[in-house]
């Protein structure tokens, strides 16, 4: 899980605010019955912004977090792979 800030404030304040974001979406996840051993996240700060830092929408779309899904192959049953 990836949290992420647009570009306003310091960096500090973002690296914090970005992993706070991630951590919170952790605990949803977790909440819902995902193992905590699974998840891993990262506060970005405003690094990677997806939109144009300069104008309200864009920073707005810049606040966000994203989820990558990971499989351990070597856990997959050979027959579905």
């Amino acid at each position: 899980v990836k949290g992420f800030t647009d570009n306003t404030g310091s960096q500090k304040v973002n690296d914090d605010l970005s992993h706070k974001r991630a951590e919170a979406v952790k605990a949803e996840l977790t909440a819902a019955g995902m193992p905590t051993a699974v998840i891993s996240t990262q506060g970005m700060g405003p690094k990677d912004p997806i939109a144009d830092n300069t104008t309200p929408d864009g920073r707005k779309q810049n606040r966000r977090v994203e989820i990558e899904v990971t499989v351990d192959q070597s856990k997959v049953p050979a027959e579905t792979k």
